[in-house]
């Protein structure tokens, strides 16, 4: 992806890749917490959850990692892994160990 201009692109809440400043990944997007008795409710507060921070396309697999020298690259990773550590903060400590070893957030949505 190659964008005119990157810093107005970086601070455009409609955008992917906009982190808002009280975005951190410390954040619990979804109570309870996904154990194995809840799984349909908590997709579905997940995703309303993703939606609303724009942030879906990192889980539907529509936005895959740009290639190494994409311009993109490191705002995709800072982006995927706040998506990761709001699903470990979002699951049960048993799922936060199961999906650990997966790295993208897309991964994590489909396991």
């Amino acid at each position: 992806m190659a964008f005119p201009n990157y810093t107005d692109y970086l601070t455009n809440a409609s955008n992917p890749f906009y982190l808002h400043p009280n975005e951190n990944p410390s954040v619990v997007l979804v109570t309870p917490l996904l154990d194995n008795k809840n799984y349909h409710n908590w997709a579905r507060l997940m995703h309303i959850a993703l939606i609303s921070k724009n942030k879906e396309q990192f889980i539907d697999g529509t936005f895959p990692k740009p290639p190494k020298n994409d311009p993109m690259l490191a705002q995709w990773i800072r982006c995927n892994n706040m998506v990761l550590a709001w699903f470990h903060r979002s699951v049960s400590e048993s799922i936060a160990k199961s999906i650990l070893s997966i790295s993208t957030a897309s991964g994590v949505w489909f396991d």
